[in-house]
């Protein structure tokens, strides 16, 4: 995943607490942005159904 580019604001400044850990939380813009481009990430393989299904509900809360 190295190789992944997220635009700018994909992550909030700060982060938040999960299961006690910090971690930086990515906004549903850069989750869009993310679910977009799964055929171009280099694995070569198509949009599966489940990428297609969080798309439709991520432009829902854009």
């Amino acid at each position: 995943m190295a190789h992944w580019r997220f635009p700018p604001g994909s992550f909030d400044d700060e982060p938040v607490t999960l299961d006690g850990t910090p971690v930086l939380a990515m906004s549903v813009a850069g989750m869009l942005v993310m679910k977009e481009r799964f055929p171009r990430l280099g694995h070569g393989r198509a949009r599966r159904q489940k990428d297609i299904a969080a798309t439709k509900t991520l432009r829902g809360l854009a």
